[in-house]
């Protein structure tokens, strides 16, 4: 994600610049979930924010990121989004509040996780 990536290089004492007046055009998938998401994607998506939280950010922060899964759950039931995209939400709320920071993090790393090779 990007958070993750200027998180990464602000750690490393690296500095992003914005060139001159360049314009980017950038449209966030997740804010058109049921047209540019499919349920594949969207596990990666959780899976690398739940564990930047985990690894990154303090416990408030992991409190907050626990807040939004239920609010995000709302949202799924709300817009009527795939059964699958409010699945996969629901077990990652599962699993923030029923295992330990400790597991979680040692779960996501046997799945392939790194955390600072990234940038080596």
């Amino acid at each position: 994600s990007d958070a993750y990536i200027y998180h990464q290089l602000n750690q490393r004492g690296k500095r992003t610049f914005v060139a001159g007046d360049i314009r980017v055009e950038h449209e966030f998938s997740m804010f058109d979930i049921r047209n540019r998401v499919n349920a594949e994607r969207y596990q990666n998506i959780v899976n690398a924010g739940c564990a930047f939280w985990d690894l990154e950010l303090g416990t408030l922060a992991g409190l907050y990121h626990t807040a939004s899964l239920v609010y995000r759950i709302y949202k799924h039931w709300r817009r009527g989004d795939d059964p699958a995209i409010r699945r996969i939400t629901f077990e990652m709320l599962k699993r923030r509040v029923f295992r330990s920071k400790k597991s979680r993090i040692a779960e996501w790393r046997r799945a392939g996780g790194r955390r600072r090779e990234t940038f080596s």
